[in-house]
């Protein structure tokens, strides 16, 4: 009986003792916790996260709660069943690389199929890859499409915009514009119009016509120079794209409509629907007109001619791949000596193989 009653008060010391240094733990956690700014987060290592999990899993959802002051004690069973789903992952022992992925090659075809025909779902693109004799399943398709940001339905976003309208008539379209500039007369600055045509599909110009007065009459005669003539660059013309100007006016519009030409007024403050035109408007001021200052008409004429014969047969044109408008991309006798041609006093140049 005495050795009974004296381990019973060594376990009773121990337990007191415990509890006490438990209390002190706790308030020491609790004085550090209030110290803590309020959105300070607590970054445990992965050893301190797998001994809490441990050692948490002894105790009971009771115990669990009152001991978890830090973090929650579903924290702390997720941090167990994670160290139980790292003990089974095989992951770091695999030697095959999985299924590999397609050619380059095919996926860049996939990518192509699917920007010029937005209106093609991934078992179309199947049918049409079958049919040249790629085989690639339908799946393998969308997961490609999906991977670069193509929608995988048929109907993408996007596909009814402006720009794919364009895309689409692209060959009979034509989009014109004005160009304004000055003119240092002896009556001072005089402004001059130029107006001109711009093809979408061959990126060609066309000068229709400079004027310092460009009324209803001046329009009407351009309207009708351009129906009237057999001139090649306006042949197959469908659409005609024009800002809000007023001097488009109601006998020029209804001119070109009576020839089977539609015009098509652009938004109100969207230049972006004629950036072609807008483009060109910032070739010519930034590679020619800057550059000189005009005394008379015919001296800017001569100057935007000149720049008009160097634009459409010289200058090579980055959107079409950086070639010279209706010409090869490689001279045939590369044998031949290099020739250089200038316009406008050497602001212009052109370097080309002679053909003997």
């Amino acid at each position: 009986m005495l050795w009974a009653k004296l381990l019973k008060h060594l376990n009773t010391s121990v337990n007191d003792s415990l509890i006490i240094q438990n209390e002190l733990l706790k308030a020491q956690i609790h004085e550090l916790r209030r110290q803590l700014p309020n959105k300070k987060r607590l970054v445990f290592s992965q050893f301190c996260k797998q001994q809490m999990a441990r050692l948490g899993k002894q105790l009971s959802p009771e115990g669990l709660r009152d001991s978890c002051l830090i973090v929650r004690p579903s924290t702390v069973l997720r941090w167990y069943r994670g160290l139980i789903a790292e003990k089974f992952d095989g992951s770091k022992n695999r030697t095959y690389p999985g299924r590999p992925r397609i050619k380059p090659e095919n996926e860049n075809l996939i990518l192509e199929i699917a920007s010029k025909n937005p209106n093609w779902g991934a078992k179309r693109i199947e049918g049409a890859l079958a049919h040249v004799g790629i085989d690639i399943s339908h799946q393998t398709i969308l997961n490609v499409l999906e991977r670069n940001g193509f929608h995988p339905s048929p109907d993408r976003s996007g596909s009814n915009s402006w720009a794919r309208f364009i895309e689409v008539n692209r060959s009979a379209i034509v989009a014109t514009d004005f160009l304004s500039w000055e003119v240092l007369t002896l009556r001072g600055l005089t402004s001059y119009f130029i107006l001109f045509f711009i093809r979408l599909d061959t990126r060609q110009v066309e000068i229709a016509g400079i004027s310092n007065h460009p009324n209803e009459q001046w329009m009407t005669q351009i309207a009708r120079n351009i129906t009237m003539t057999d001139i090649p660059f306006y042949s197959g013309m469908k659409y005609l794209i024009h800002d809000r100007d007023t001097k488009y006016c109601t006998s020029f519009c209804r001119t070109l409509r009576y020839a089977g030409i539609k015009p098509i007024k652009l938004p109100i403050l969207s230049p972006n629907p004629n950036a072609y035109a807008e483009r060109w408007i910032r070739s010519i001021k930034s590679e020619c007109l800057n550059h000189f200052i005009f005394l008379s008409k015919r001296s800017l004429e001569r100057a935007v001619t000149q720049y008009v014969e160097h634009y459409n047969l010289e200058r090579t044109h980055q959107g079409i791949g950086n070639v010279v408008l209706n010409a090869s991309a490689t001279p045939e006798n590369i044998d031949s000596s290099l020739m250089h041609r200038q316009r406008l006093g050497g602001l212009l140049s052109y370097y080309y193989r002679s053909d003997k």
